[in-house]
């Protein structure tokens, strides 16, 4: 199926393909808003602060267009049919293994003390139908973000509503 999917600093197009009955392969790409201002508050997908005492106040924003994939395993599917509740579309709760890649960081890696970065990571979530062909999806993540001076581990909370172009 590909869907188009909304989140709060984003939107990613993306196709999934089934593998097995539960397990299917996600790939896809999208713009994400990555911005950054000091003192840290809040970092997004693709940047890391190189050093958190750094004492330069700036900031930053950016359109930042990405390639993801991600393998899921959809561990209450069949329970869910079983219980008569929808299963259209992978309508179930999930596991899943993840890789992102920025593709354009321009300004964002120019600004001192910001580096790129290229997050991997497990996460599990849950989607559900909301109504005709508008789905919600929930997820919580552990996230290596991988940078060229090394990697840091953060949680990751994301929440999207997703629109299904074509059903399979």
């Amino acid at each position: 199926m590909t869907t188009v999917s909304l989140n709060y600093l984003g939107v990613f197009l993306h196709q999934e393909r089934k593998l097995t009955r539960r397990t299917a392969f996600l790939y896809g790409g999208g713009m994400h808003y990555s911005f950054y201002s000091f003192p840290p508050i809040f970092g997004t997908r693709f940047l890391v602060v190189a050093d958190p005492n750094f004492g330069r106040e700036y900031s930053v924003r950016a359109i930042t267009p990405f390639l993801a994939a991600e393998m899921r395993h959809y561990f209450t599917l069949s329970q869910r049919g079983r219980n008569n509740k929808h299963t259209d579309n992978n309508t179930a709760d999930f596991v899943a293994l993840f890789a992102e890649m920025p593709l354009l960081a321009g300004r964002l890696t120019e600004t001192p003390n910001l580096l790129l970065a290229y997050p991997v990571g497990a996460k599990i979530g849950l989607r559900r139908r909301l109504f005709g062909r508008f789905y919600w999806e929930s997820s919580v993540a552990v996230v290596g973000k991988r940078t060229r001076i090394g990697t840091i581990f953060v949680p990751r909370l994301d929440t999207s509503i997703s629109f299904v172009l074509n059903k399979k």
